[in-house]
């Protein structure tokens, strides 16, 4: 009697052996099929199940297994099977390849490399495991990001001398969302509290928050890690300073006794940095080797790599370029989100870096003084109106004062609070004593306030004959406060203010400051 056979995309297979086949996958544990898949006469060879130690073995393993995904899908899939063998060969693959002993033999590559202490044990094979299972496509996106922001901060980490791998901190930070903003205020790529920030020379106003801003924040960040460093002279204890804080780090060194070893420091750190340098090392691992677990950068919806720079001299709005460069506004902000109102203040006393698309780049500065000239379908519609009521307007800049509201604001200039925000690029009504609103209206009116482009000699504190005022921002403290202004000591924050518990300090709520502070 002939044998019966069944046409596979793999030949002629006996009908019982085909069955049989099916049978072992749909019966044994998934620990199991890759050794199926050894017997298997699937085109490209077999999938080893364990990868050898052998570097010359490895790279063969490591093909073998890249050479299952480019044989034409027909050739990868078993008919008839209960479930898809497909994922099943995929997700084999992923497992095998996060074996101990391959993720212990590429960790200790990465450390002969570096002078930071990767180390490989339970607290970090449990973030890598997260980032390469549950974190999956988090990690993907974060590769696609990669190809724009790594460059720019290896250039800035190489100029303080610092090693290149600190750029992976700016991913645990932020995940390389450049518009990430905490619980307590930390934002940008390296997430700075406003104080911090101060203290590095970034300015963190009304219009311009540089915490956002990828060069500056990032020449900040390695600046304030090689400070860090010249502390604790230990990159993991510095990592755990740069989450926590250097008043925790060191409550929980004294705690453990002084030792200066981070894994023997750890368990008196707070939880959250407990398990924020395993991420870290983590991270180190996973985007070095993501190509090895079949994680590949998604397609970004902008293509950031092919953005430029260019240098803005004269006070402009986001509108105006978009519409005038025929440009969408949401790639304007979404490559420049350190300008948090869609307004450049620029002047002649201070020049602003824009990214644009490189192929607008050179029409830009064809076009750079009409576009500053330029006004915008809204802008005429405005000025229109607000001429048929008042007579020909003019621009202007009003600084906001303590006790001051839109409505207040809207009535002195005779607008509406709807007409400030729209100038202004606000979302709420919200203001804070030294902001600077763009304002139109007749010049009579305008009388008395700052001329165009001098608003940002305004200061954050409006001052009184007697006192300047300081109004609290998220994340501040009397710490922090006193150390912005000569002179000025929590003690006599305290008593000028009536001050008896320091944690009781709510936002928008503004401190008096004696002028006679030096």
């Amino acid at each position: 009697m002939k044998t019966k056979k069944r046409k596979t995309p793999h030949g002629l297979l006996p009908a019982k052996v085909f069955a049989g086949f099916n049978l072992a996958i749909k019966v044994l544990p998934k620990a199991f099929v890759p050794a199926i898949f050894l017997l298997c006469p699937f085109p490209g060879g077999a999938i080893a199940t364990e990868p050898p130690c052998d570097s010359t073995l490895m790279a063969r393993y490591e093909q073998n297994a890249a050479q299952a995904f480019t044989r034409p899908l027909e050739s990868r899939l078993l008919p008839d099977s209960a479930f898809n063998p497909r994922c099943l060969i995929l997700d084999s693959l992923v497992k095998t390849s996060l074996t101990d002993s391959v993720i212990s033999a590429r960790f200790s590559y990465l450390n002969a490399s570096t002078p930071i202490e990767l180390s490989y044990n339970d607290p970090v094979k449990a973030q890598v495991l997260l980032y390469l299972e549950r974190r999956k496509q988090l990690t993907s996106r974060v590769l696609t990001r990669i190809q724009f922001y790594f460059e720019h901060f290896e250039q800035s980490l190489d100029k303080h001398d610092l090693p290149l791998e600190l750029k992976y901190v700016s991913i645990i930070e932020s995940a390389l969302n450049p518009t990430a903003r905490s619980w307590a205020g930390a934002s940008g790529l390296w997430q700075f509290m406003a104080p911090t920030a101060r203290m590095y020379d970034l300015q963190v106003g009304f219009y311009v928050d540089e915490r956002y801003d990828m060069h500056k924040a990032s020449d900040a960040a390695a600046r304030h890690l090689k400070d860090l460093y010249n502390v604790y002279n230990d990159w993991l204890l510095v990592l755990a300073a740069y989450n926590c804080g250097s008043g925790n780090l060191n409550r929980a060194i004294r705690r453990a006794g002084g030792e200066k070893d981070f894994w023997k420091v750890r368990p008196f750190l707070p939880r959250e940095t407990q398990a924020y340098v395993p991420a870290f090392i983590a991270v180190n691992y996973v985007f070095s080797y993501a190509h090895k677990h079949y994680i590949s950068p998604g397609m970004a919806s902008i293509p950031l790599q092919e953005a430029d720079t260019v240098t803005i001299k004269q006070r402009v709005h986001f509108d105006q370029i978009a519409e005038a460069m025929n440009i969408d506004k949401e790639v304007l902000k979404t490559l420049n989100p350190a300008f948090q109102r869609g307004i450049i203040p620029a002047s002649d006393k201070r020049y602003y870096s824009l990214f644009l698309p490189q192929i607008k780049v050179n029409d830009f500065i064809i076009m750079e003084d009409s576009i500053y000239a330029y006004k915008t379908k809204a802008q005429k519609e405005m000025e229109k109106r607000l001429a048929e009521k008042y007579g020909p307007v003019v621009q202007g800049t009003h600084v906001v004062r303590s006790g001051e509201s839109l409505g207040a604001i809207a009535n002195k200039y005779g607008c509406t609070v709807s007409h400030i925000k729209e100038w202004n690029g606000l979302r709420s009504s919200l203001i804070h004593p030294g902001d600077a609103l763009i304002i139109f209206a007749p010049e009579k009116v305008l009388e008395g306030t700052i001329a165009m482009g001098e608003y940002e000699n305004a200061t954050q504190q409006v001052q009184s004959d007697e006192y300047m005022y300081h109004t609290i921002r998220q994340g501040d403290t009397l710490y922090d406060i006193a150390r912005m202004y000569p002179g000025v000591t929590v003690k006599s924050l305290k008593e000028l203010n009536q001050i008896n518990n320091d944690r009781r300090l709510r936002l928008g709520q503004k401190l008096r400051i004696t002028k006679s502070a030096p």
